[in-house]
């Protein structure tokens, strides 16, 4: 009988992005700065969500034609959580577009457990 109950109870929704945070796809460069190559994407990111693969080179992400990763960074970071941004992306020998919904970066470390050790 409890597993009735449980299995009927409203499940909550999840909460809307933070307006004031900044954006964050969940990529990280191949060659430092100066590189648009993807080196990896963080697990459970926009990015991963969005079909972003390690390689992949960034040629445009929005109306930002970018020549560096720090460009894409900055711009990135103007935008809000929540803002579905197009990316134009070079896979391989394939031009794909995709889009990606940004998200607020969560800092792990700084968060503390729920139940301390005792």
């Amino acid at each position: 009988m409890l597993s009735t109950l449980a299995a009927a109870a409203p499940v909550p929704k999840a909460e809307p992005p933070d307006p004031l945070g900044r954006g964050y796809m969940g990529v990280y460069s191949k060659g430092g700065d100066q590189s648009l190559e993807i080196l990896r994407i963080a697990p459970d990111s926009p990015a991963s969500r969005a079909g972003l693969q390690d390689n992949d080179r960034f040629l445009q992400v929005g109306p930002l034609k970018a020549t560096n990763f720090e460009e894409v960074r900055q711009f990135i970071m103007t935008l809000r959580p929540g803002t579905r941004v197009n990316l134009l992306i070079q896979r391989g020998e394939t031009r794909l577009n995709l889009f990606i919904e940004l998200a607020v970066k969560v800092d792990t470390e700084s968060l503390e457990p729920v139940f301390p050790p005792p």
